[in-house]
């Protein structure tokens, strides 16, 4: 697990670098944040802080966190690609939260801002593949 969590983690800093310099994740400092798939039963928290983002756990077991965002699969990698906004998700009501409602609206507003050709091709076609060959709306 420490490697898919240190994987994660580099890899988030990496495309969220110039909003981790803008001071958009400031607000997770002491925090843990919490993204469910609910259709695959696990859930990946993170933190911040010395400006990064910590992978702190994939988990079988949802853990407590500050604040959680539930989705399915499909619509988190819908997300990724941009073909969804976040928004539209919240207020269909497949996207849920919950906890500090605040925090999870920031994060969910700053994840918005992501631009999908930072993410490596490798893992755009690794996303692209599995919503193609497993997933099912």
């Amino acid at each position: 697990m420490a490697l898919n969590t240190n994987l994660v983690s580099k890899l988030c800093n990496r495309i969220f670098d110039e909003q981790i310099h803008e001071g958009d994740f400031d607000i997770l400092k002491n925090r843990t944040v919490q993204i469910s798939f609910s259709d695959a039963n696990l859930s990946i928290a993170f933190s911040f802080d010395n400006n990064k983002i910590h992978c702190k756990h994939f988990s079988e077991i949802k853990n407590s966190a500050d604040a959680d965002l539930s989705i399915i699969t499909a619509d988190a990698i819908r997300l990724i690609k941009q073909e969804v906004d976040p928004d539209t998700l919240f207020f269909q009501r497949r996207l849920k939260i919950s906890g500090d409602t605040e925090l999870a609206h920031h994060i969910k507003n700053t994840v918005d801002t992501l631009n999908p050709e930072l993410i490596p091709p490798v893992i755009m076609k690794l996303i692209s593949d599995y919503q193609s060959r497993i997933l099912v709306d």
